[in-house]
């Protein structure tokens, strides 16, 4: 799963995270043939920045930085992380919160091949559902490719907190998106994650 989803285990928020697409993945056997990336930019280009996220978010430097494949492939089932050794190439992530305990997690993962990716973020999804208590609920009508909108809520200090996690495909590019607190809605986690797209657009 992301690692950036994982986080929230580590920092005691809870855990939360997105997926895209829906059935299991294929058996490793059918792995697609090992292609030059069409994305192979500085993962830290593909996440959004504190400033793109808006006024009064400050980074938590602890939990943003580059991904290691053995964090992306934890808990993944062994046909994900049979693809995913043989096709991750980099991933990075960052938390961002504010005064309000609103909090915005932003997360990238590049793979070898766009089928990969593809397959990858269906398993992420499913992941995702159990690990938010959630439930997918319809994206708001936009130009994102393979994407899952999971409304569930994380633990926090004063009971659970509503989140909402967007998880799409752009090329061979896993982007997820979560938008937690009081404040979270589903089209600002829409918003965020099409502005993050943007930038890998731009990468």
């Amino acid at each position: 799963m992301p690692v950036g989803f994982r986080l929230f285990i580590l920092i005691g928020l809870g855990s939360l995270i997105a997926g895209c697409g829906g059935s299991t993945a294929a058996p490793a056997s059918s792995s697609p043939p090992l292609t030059e990336p069409s994305i192979t930019a500085d993962p830290v280009t593909l996440v959004l920045s504190a400033g793109d996220v808006g006024n009064g978010y400050l980074t938590i430097a602890s939990q943003t930085g580059k991904d290691t494949l053995r964090r992306t492939m934890h808990d993944d089932p062994a046909p994900i992380r049979r693809l995913e050794r043989s096709s991750w190439l980099s991933g990075y992530h960052a938390l961002y919160t504010d005064a309000q305990s609103t909090g915005v997690l932003t997360d990238a993962s590049v793979f070898r091949t766009d089928a990969v990716a593809v397959r990858v973020a269906a398993s992420w999804r499913k992941s995702g559902l159990k690990a938010f208590h959630g439930r997918l609920i319809t994206a708001p009508a936009g130009s994102l490719d393979h994407v899952s909108l999971i409304a569930g809520s994380i633990p926090g200090q004063a009971g659970r907190l509503k989140a909402y996690g967007m998880l799409w495909v752009h090329g061979n590019v896993v982007a997820t998106i979560m938008l937690f607190g009081r404040d979270a809605t589903a089209a600002r986690v829409a918003g965020l994650a099409t502005a993050q797209d943007g930038r890998i657009s731009n990468s």
